[in-house]
This record gives C-alpha cells, structure tokens and sequence, in this order.
C-alpha cells in the first residue's frame, strides 16, 4: 500500500470497494474469533470485513454482500484449498476478496471444478493466485468483475471463462500456464463488453478461445506476452524477480505498489529497494518474519524480507533500517565469521536485533555479554538503560518516565517487563532483575555503538507484546531509523522539501485515527479529502491556502456528519495547486476495528 501521485490531477481507477457508512461495522478474525472463513462470513453484515490469519484452509466460501475478505500476509502465505466442488469462492454484489492464494478444485474433464464463481455481481477479486483448479475465474450472467492484480496460472482447462453478456474489467492480471486456454469466451450468448487491458499472457494452450463464433480480441492496451519470470523454486514462489517484464508494467492510473513504484503485473509485486525505501528483515522463520512484517507495516514502515541464507549475495545499503530477526541462528548457522555478517555491517545503516537471532548478530561482533533467554523466565523484568534520550524521541514517540515497570509481553504464569532507567549509561539495552530490583545478571548488554544498534530481547512476534511493548518497539524502529540521512529528512523535518511529496498515512492499519503527512516545496492552495474506494468523497480535511514546509492532519475515522465510518480501505488525496499547476497525489490505508 503506497502513495503515488497523478501530475495534472488524474482519476483514481484502482479499488472497488464498497464499504457501508451509516453503521459501525466490525472486523472479524480467523481463526482468532471465528475458526473457519465460512464461519466469520455467515456472521458478517454489509460493511465488514472477515480478517484471516496466514494459514491453509481447507473449505468453499459463499461469499456475503459488501463483505470484505482480507488476508494478513498475502496470497503466497494464506490458502484456500480444496476439491470436489463446484467453486471454492463463490462472489457477491459489492463483495471483495484480496490476497489469497485459492487453488486444487479441478474435478476432471467435463466437471465443475473453477477457483472463483461471479455470477451477475461486481465481485472484486485482487491480489489472487487462482492456481491447479480445472477454471480459474467463472464469469456468468453479466458479471461486472473487477479482476484485478492477480496470478492465474495452471489451471487445466481456462485461466478465465466468461459468458451471457460479460462487461468485466480485467487489469494487471498474469494470467499463465493455463492448459487449454488462458481466456475463454462463449460467444453463443450474447458477447458482452469486457474490458481486458495491462495484462501479461504466456504459456497457455491458447491465450484467447471461444465457443460459437471465432473470438479473438485486439491486443489491449499493456498488453505483455513474455515470461513473467517466477522466482519459483519448490514450494512455487509467485514472486516476481527483477528481470520481469511485468514489473512496473501496470495500467499507469493503478495505486502504486507497497514500495511506492508503479504498479506491478500479478498479485505478487517485485519489491524494488531505493535509498530510504523502508526496512530489510533478515529471517530464519518465515512465519516470524511475516508477523513482523505486519506490523512494521502497520507503524507506516513497508518492509522487504531476506532469508539468512541470502543475505551474503543481497545489496542491503538502500534500507533505512536493517532488522536481525528472532532464529536466524537456526539450522547451525553461524554469524561469526560468516559473508553475512560482513554484508551486514558493511550497508553501514542502523541495526536492530530481535530475540536470540539479534543475539548472535551481536556477540558475533563482540557487542554483547549475558544470555539471550535470560529475562524471558516467569516472574522476571529486564532493565532498559537510556544511553541517549534521541533513541526514544520519534514520530511514534510514547511517554516513559524513568524507573518505571512496564509490562510488555504477556504471560499466564507470571510477566516479563522491561524496567527503563538512566542509571549505568554505558550500558544498553537490557539487565534481568529480580522482583526486588537487584540485578542478577547482565542479558544481552549492548556494550558499543549505542546510537546505532539497538537490541531488543524478546524472540517471538509482536502478537505477543501488550500494546505498551508494541508502542516501545514502534518508537525503537522509527527511533533508529532517524539515524539514516534519508529517514532524517522526512522524520526530522530538516531544511524546506525540495518536491511536492504525500507520504503513507502512519499508523496503518489504523484504529481509530492516523496521521496523513504531505510536504511542500513552496506556498500552495492545497485540498486534502478522504474517499470511500469508489472515489465517493466522505470527509474533507484541508481546503485553503498553505505555506512551504512540512504538513500533517489526523483523520479520526469520521465522515463528514461526524459518523463513525466502518472498517475497510479509504483513499486520501490531496490536490496541490500552485504556479497555475494542478497537481493531484493519491494514497491508500486500512482501517481496521
């Protein structure tokens, strides 16, 4: 999810989302709350949204009007599987589904067998890999889908089947691999007026078929018909690599990619790392490093992920911020010694460890003394040392005061807290203590270096943190990040900009506000207003004159009758006029109750 700016005010052709306003809608969570997608989609109404956990699961799901179903992690970690049914998902009016992998419905020649079913709606399907089903997409009786950014490939009779009077809009698709064809028209119905442009075809026994009258249309608009170049590998990685031709081949009016570049073919785009373009998590768990991921996101801060065992051959030096994540010492492998940790060191940015694996990085480098697991036992606190106040002075800045306990992960049996104190300033971060305050041991003491590394002992995800250690970590991250040049300038506010700029919203996901910041590099009359998907306007926030610099206005979720709005994703656009220039910058958040 990213800003992108339209020069000379252009019209948003992204979302379709549909979300109700005129009643508090809620978020419901699989499995947390609900142990099956169907479960949470029986119980949901119009407006809300069906939140799933990265996992397999193993069902069909009828999908409910105005209802939302979103994955936390994306399509290449979040599957719905299954056989024997006529459709795994089955659409709805006004309905969405985003970032799922949905595959291995292919009942045989001659039998029902498709991934998703839309039937006369305007189902909005994106960020999809609709893979090894016998039909991808079923399209049927005037079906206004909007297909959009998804990876449809090796299904064995027709990547996308459309009949009786189809108008679909079908845009940044790869749609591969796919046996008999790639896109199948009936042309016996009536035909329809489907939209297909900025789509990549290859591979399939036919890219266009038809039943009835020959069909085959004019090439669209973007139109890609090389390799799409998969990272692959076993398990299939979806990715793409950086050689595709599908990286930034999107339609150009599409809502940028996570990284902030133009919009990518398929539902998995290429990150693409500039100079101060966010953090690298270096992991050894990938489930780990995709909660992880999660929530940098949600702090604002888009996140590319390396396996350890990459690291070596990865150019790390773009990053903002470079994170050590918890059990990159697994598998025997060892930082001491190793290219790795040169690679590391070598990007000279910031550095946070996490947990055991933050703990090898550095006592590989002689940084630390103590235990790794020494202040995760039952009934313990850890002391944090505040070597320099400005590691605790960021946007996301809470309020500690010294020589205080806080309690930052959860515990049935007793609590872990870490204890802040200014006392002994040569040492950092963390000295286990006793439930009468004396230490007992020194746990993973940063001894060097401060204002660069930073090491935060805890080894699972931020699903385990209170909201008070989530705020901590927060303030960590962006704290260390203000240590990079690039993060300085736009964190620090240092100097006038030098260009017209709409930064990602922060918090996001959000509940129940978030800040918008946009900069200016001279006085401009600027309109700043909050959209439903449709591009419906539903709150203005800024609208008059404003001075060079940098901005920031709070959205606290309301329309403009002061109602409450539900969860869902809302665009933020602000249009700048100045020099008798219009020009029109556009970003996406989530909110999320």
């Amino acid at each position: 999810v990213g800003a992108r700016r339209d020069d000379d005010a252009g019209e948003e052709a992204g979302a379709a989302y549909i979300f109700s306003l005129g009643r508090e809608t809620v978020t419901l969570h699989v499995p947390r709350d609900y142990p099956t997608i169907s479960a949470a989609m029986a119980a949901a109404s119009y407006g809300d949204t069906v939140l799933v956990a990265l996992g397999t699961y193993e069902e069909s799901v009828t999908m409910r009007p105005g209802v939302a179903l979103l994955s936390e992690s994306g399509p290449l970690r979040t599957q719905i599987v299954g056989n024997g049914v006529d459709q795994l998902v089955l659409g709805a009016q006004d309905a969405v589904i985003d970032g799922f992998t949905i595959a291995g419905n292919d009942n045989g020649e001659g039998a029902a067998g498709s991934g998703v079913f839309s039937d006369g709606d305007n189902f909005t399907i994106s960020h999809c890999i609709i893979r090894d089903n016998r039909g991808g997409i079923y399209l049927n009786n005037g079906s206004h889908a909007v297909v959009r950014n998804n990876t449809i490939y090796g299904n064995s009779f027709a990547g996308i089947f459309m009949q009786i009077e189809p108008a679909p809009r079908i845009t940044n698709n790869i749609i591969a691999g796919n046996g008999e064809y790639g896109i199948l028209r009936n042309t016996a119905h009536s035909l329809g007026h489907p939209f297909m442009q900025y789509n990549c075809y290859f591979g399939n026994g036919m890219d266009f078929g038809s039943v009835g009258s020959n069909w085959s249309p004019e090439p669209g608009t973007g139109q890609v018909t090389q390799d799409p170049l998969f990272v692959g590998g076993s398990p299939f990685d979806f990715s793409l690599v950086e050689e595709s031709p599908c990286v930034d081949a999107g339609d150009p009016a599409s809502p940028s990619d996570p990284d902030g570049t133009p919009a990518d073919l398929g539902a998995v785009p290429y990150w693409q790392a500039s100079e101060g373009s966010g953090a690298v998590f270096i992991y050894g768990d990938e489930s780990i490093a995709s909660a992880y991921k999660l929530f940098l996101y949600s702090i604002g801060l888009t996140t590319a992920t390396i396996p350890v065992d990459r690291v070596a051959q990865s150019d790390l030096s773009p990053y903002e911020l470079i994170i050590v994540g918890p059990n990159t010492t697994a598998h025997d492998f060892e930082w001491e010694g190793s290219e790795a940790l040169e690679t590391v060191v070598g990007a000279n940015k910031p550095i946070l460890g996490l947990g055991e694996g933050g703990y090898g990085f550095f006592g590989a480098l002689r940084l630390v003394i103590g235990f790794p697991w020494g202040a995760h036992g039952f009934d313990t606190r850890a002391k944090v040392r505040l070597v320099d106040n400005a590691l605790f002075r960021s946007p996301n800045a809470i309020s500690i005061p010294a020589d205080s306990v806080l309690v930052l992960y959860g515990n049935p049996v007793g609590y872990v807290g870490i204890y802040l104190s200014e006392e002994l300033p040569a040492l950092m971060p963390f000295t286990q203590v006793d439930e009468a305050g004396a230490n007992l041991r020194f746990h993973a003491t940063l001894v060097r270096d401060q204002r660069r590394y930073f090491l935060w002992g805890y080894g699972g995800t931020p699903d385990g943190m209170t909201e008070t250690g989530k705020a901590l970590l927060a303030n960590v991250v962006a704290s260390l990040a203000t240590l990079s040049p690039s993060a300085v300038s736009s964190f620090a506010g240092a100097g006038l900009p030098k260009e017209f700029r709409l930064y990602q919203n922060s918090p996001n996901p959000f509940n129940p506000s978030t800040v918008i910041r946009y900069d200016l590099p001279g006085d401009a009359f600027v309109e700043l207003t909050v959209h439903d998907a449709l591009g419906r306007e539903i709150r203005s926030l800024v609208s008059g004159p404003r001075n060079a610099g940098r901005h920031s206005v709070v959205w606290d979720g309301r329309d403009n009758a002061g109602r409450s709005v539900g969860s869902g994703v809302y665009l933020y656009r602000v249009r700048v006029v100045s020099g008798g220039r219009t020009r029109q910058f556009t970003g996406k958040m989530v909110l999320m109750k």
